[in-house]
């Protein structure tokens, strides 16, 4: 019986790191694998939120002031940025076996910096013959141009995409045609798990917003254009509909005050006296978050996986976009990121959102219901499909 370890994850604080680690674990689970370990570099989170109950947690070691020293001398004189990333992977090739295979779960990875802690798992998963997928990922057309990213998404035994602006482009450098499978996200299967709403929440008329840090220029600046965005759907909403509104972070730790949480917070503050709105402000699981927002009218959202949340429990969606997953999804579910995708980066006005939220939302909600239910039972299958492939593959290889 096969081993799988799952790597890449970045830790509970991010919920759609979590919710991939879940979903992935029920999903494997479902093919009769049962021994799964995830590599963790905050074992004490993500046993708070209970993913040691899932899978056995592996934690990467901590690198000694010596050790970080020499990679920081290495990375930046001979620009080798594997070198000190092997370390992270010490402990688990130090007791992986033959009947093993890791899964590269950081999704997006390859959308931003270089990813050379992913270098550095496929390297040594290839000098220890050991089958290395990379699961559930976006890439962008960067990598059309950078021989080492090349090199290494060529080293991946199996790749399976979760959507199709990422699978063109792949298909043009990964060699291995037979093994690149185009599946939805896994977090489309993630359970929801009830939990008490918060207070000034209706069911069903509500509209979920959330927002991440990386769709500001400025977030220290309420001037900021995403800001009057925001200001300007909220203030439309409470003045001229029933609706309520829920802000719900997806990335965050409320004790720290951090990422979409520090946001929120500040777009809630901003209206002090309104019984019409509410924020997520307990350190709630992504499944927990998922029955949240499963019980929205309407969503709003940037983080990736809360919409993933929301497309998957019929709720009518609009992504604030900031790279190629979130286009990518939405072409696949509505055939047209365009009107389903608003870019931060490409906002001009100050009534984009509240424009779309009108316009697209709320005038074709019965549409996009429609869609929904005339796709999403074929779009969730289709990473069982994957699954089913992957392993008949490693099996009989």
């Amino acid at each position: 019986m096969h081993s799988v370890y799952l790597c890449g994850n970045t830790g509970g604080i991010n919920r759609g790191c979590e919710a991939i680690v879940r979903s992935s674990a029920k999903i494997l689970r479902e093919f009769g694998i049962d021994k799964l370990y995830l590599m963790t570099f905050n074992r004490i989170f993500d046993e708070s939120i209970g993913l040691d109950k899932i899978a056995t947690l592996v934690d990467y070691p901590q690198k000694t002031l010596f050790q970080r020293l020499l990679s920081f001398i290495i990375r930046e004189i001979f620009n080798n940025g594997v070198f000190g990333c092997k370390y992270l992977y010490k402990p688990l090739f130090n007791s992986i076996d033959k009947n093993s295979f890791v899964m590269s779960i950081g999704g997006d990875v390859y959308c931003y910096h270089t990813p050379y802690s992913s270098y550095a798992l496929n390297l040594l998963a290839n000098n220890h013959s050991v089958p290395s997928i990379f699961w559930g990922c976006s890439v962008d057309e960067r990598i059309l141009s950078d021989k080492k990213m090349q090199e290494d998404i060529n080293r991946y035994s199996y790749i399976i995409v979760r959507e199709s602006l990422s699978y063109n482009i792949l298909k043009q450098v990964y060699k291995n045609s037979d093994n690149l499978i185009l599946a939805c996200d896994p977090a489309f299967l993630l359970d929801a798990k009830p939990v008490k709403l918060p207070d000034n929440f209706k069911v069903n008329n509500t509209v979920g917003i959330n927002l991440s840090p990386l769709v500001f220029s400025d977030i220290e600046n309420k001037n900021d254009l995403m800001y009057i965005n925001i200001f300007n759907l909220i203030d439309y909403i409470i003045n001229f509909t029933d609706l309520n509104i829920c802000l719900i972070p997806h990335v965050y730790s409320v004790n720290d005050n951090l990422q979409d949480f520090k946001v929120l917070k500040k777009i809630y503050e901003h209206y002090p006296d309104c019984d019409r709105m509410s924020i997520v402000n307990e350190e709630y699981s992504c499944e927990k978050l998922k029955f949240i927002i499963s019980n929205c009218r309407f969503f709003i959202g940037a983080r990736t996986h809360s919409m993933i949340a929301a497309y998957s429990t019929g709720v009518p969606a609009l992504a604030i976009s900031y790279s190629i997953k979130s286009k990518g999804i939405a072409k696949d579910l509505f055939n047209d990121y365009n009107k389903f995708c608003i870019s931060y980066k490409n906002l001009k006005s100050d009534n984009e959102l509240k424009n779309a939220f009108c316009d697209i939302l709320v005038k074709e909600e019965n549409n996009i219901l429609n869609r929904y239910n005339d796709i999403l039972d074929n779009y969730k299958s289709s990473i069982l499909t994957a699954v089913d492939l992957l392993l008949k593959g490693l099996l009989y290889e």
